[in-house]
Order: C-alpha cells, then sequence, then structure tokens
C-alpha cells in the first residue's frame, strides 16, 4: 500500500494506492486536479504526446507528467507508506 500525498495551496491531497491499478487511478486522479487548476497548460506545447496521453486517461502518461514536474512550487508528490501495526 502507498499514499501519494501532493502538497497543494489549498491543503494536503492524499490518494490510497493499494495495488498497481489503484495507484495508476492516483496519478491519473492527481494529474486531472491541477489540470483543473491550470498547473499544466504550459506542458501542452512542451509535451505534447505525454499531455495528450493523459487528458485521455492514460495513468503513465500522467505519473510521468506529475514526476517531471515534482519539486516546483505547490507541485510536490511525495510517496509515502503507511505504517503497519
Amino acid at each position: 500500500m502507498k499514499i501519494l500525498v501532493w502538497k497543494s495551496k489549498h491543503g494536503d491531497v492524499m490518494v490510497f494506492a493499494r495495488d498497481p491499478e489503484e495507484e495508476a487511478r492516483a496519478w491519473l486522479y492527481l494529474f486531472r486536479q491541477m489540470y483543473e487548476m491550470d498547473y499544466y497548460c504550459d506542458l501542452e506545447g512542451d509535451e505534447p504526446e505525454a499531455y495528450a496521453a493523459a487528458k485521455a486517461g492514460d495513468a503513465k502518461g500522467a505519473e510521468w507528467l506529475l514526476q517531471i514536474r515534482n519539486g516546483y512550487e505547490y507541485e510536490v508528490i511525495n510517496e509515502e507508506y503507511p505504517v503497519e501495526p
């Protein structure tokens, strides 16, 4: 299990992923959230193939775009693992 934590300017967003399919959906969800806030409008010209793929629902394209921008202000996504007692 993994938790993706987006350090948003509106507060942290945590998305839980129990398996690879959920993780793919989590990356896509985070991409869509950032896209709706116009975080990635500049990537349409810089990374047109990955941008188009992510907009069409490709989780690998979404993850790749999020990873290359990880570290930008308000675009930090940490992968964390819960403690299992």
